[in-house]
């Protein structure tokens, strides 16, 4: 009986090795990125917003094309940006209108979201983590603020894609989707 015991402690741990192999070999995958746009952002450069944008219930407004946007409106195939704002929620449904302003740029990331098509939660988790051709939305994550706008948080930018069949949008792709309504001023470029 001992025997069997600590065979069956050799199998879990073997399998939960193996486990964890497989993931950090799927997560290595995918980083470090190659020339992401946010490895052109520093702490210190400017995102400037050239014209007010309004918000609708919610806390965020889209742009895609340079135009602010509704979310059901935005191509996700094609890069898209969208700016978040920190609101509570005694106020998320009340409209809000971001001003034309200067923001500071403190850190930038990468991430990914997962695209959920089937209601099978344990279907969609495995088959994200262990499978490369699963759907994700990869986004650039770039934290903003502004004295005269606090609530101001983040500049997204993404775009929906099978991942290993590209990397997250490009500096030019983040441009392309700002257009005229938002410009950058970074120390790298």
């Amino acid at each position: 009986m001992m025997n069997l015991s600590r065979i069956t402690m050799q199998s879990i741990r073997l399998v939960a090795t193996l486990a964890l192999s497989v993931f950090a070999t799927h997560a290595s995958a995918y980083g470090p990125f190659k020339k992401p746009g946010s490895s052109y952002f520093s702490a210190g450069d400017t995102v400037v917003l050239n014209q007010e944008v309004r918000i609708g219930a919610g806390s965020r407004v889209y742009i895609q094309g340079g135009e602010a946007k509704p979310r059901k409106d935005v191509h996700e195939a094609r890069p898209y940006c969208y700016i978040s704002l920190y609101r509570s929620s005694a106020v998320i449904e009340t409209p809000v209108t971001v001003a034309a302003d200067k923001f500071t740029v403190s850190k930038t990331s990468n991430y990914y979201e997962l695209v959920q098509s089937s209601a099978d939660p344990f279907q969609v988790a495995s088959r994200s983590f262990f499978q490369e051709d699963s759907e994700k939305t990869l986004i650039t994550r770039i934290r903003i603020s502004s004295t005269t706008q606090p609530e101001v948080v983040g500049l997204h930018c993404g775009i929906w894609a099978v991942a290993g069949e590209r990397n997250h949008v490009s500096l030019a792709e983040i441009k392309s989707a700002l257009g005229d309504l938002i410009s950058l001023e970074l120390a790298k470029e």
